[in-house]
């Protein structure tokens, strides 16, 4: 397997993402439990990846939660992950806890990210231009889903918010 492993896809992965890339006749993809939306769309997708690639077979391999498979991915047991979760991926590439006894997994790399509907911090206030500019302001999250807080979370923390200080996060 190649030295750099690939995190990939909580929406739709195309096929031609590998037209001019080598790949592995078989691969394997940590997918959410079996019953799950995420593991119906992995089906779906998996064919699609096997009837138009040179990939053969796409081994779905069904995990508990995102924690669970990124060391696995890093040491070249998987090929992708799905449904990651943009916090499991950040603490695994840098070594934070829950992965700090194992150290820093750098080889992890997220291509793809999405979701089954269209996602995204929208707002009416039009004096606010960019993320940054959301500190003390009230922010409706779909707390039901969990990537939808990380998500939210990662963003604001991204432009130097603290999501549970600098906003008021409020469930839909």
């Amino acid at each position: 397997m190649k030295s750099i492993k690939i995190i990939a896809f909580t929406g739709f992965l195309f096929p031609s993402l590998f037209v001019s890339a080598e790949v592995d006749k078989i691969i394997t993809i940590a997918v959410p439990p079996e019953g799950s939306s995420g593991y119906v769309m992995a089906t779906g997708y998996s064919t699609a990846i096997t009837e138009n690639s040179a990939i053969e077979k796409a081994v779905l391999q069904p995990f508990a939660g995102a924690t669970s498979w990124p060391v696995r991915m890093s040491d070249g047991e998987l090929h992708f992950g799905q449904h990651c979760g943009y916090k499991a991926v950040v603490e695994a590439f840098n070594g934070l806890p829950p992965y700090d006894k194992v150290g820093p997994k750098q080889n992890l790399r997220t291509v793809l990210t999405g979701y089954g509907l269209p996602w995204g911090i929208h707002v009416i206030d039009p004096a606010v231009k960019d993320v940054s500019q959301l500190k003390g302001k009230r922010i409706f999250v779909q707390v039901s889903h969990t990537d939808h807080v990380i998500a939210v979370e990662t963003i604001l923390s991204s432009v130097g918010l603290d999501p549970k200080r600098d906003v008021r996060i409020l469930p839909i």
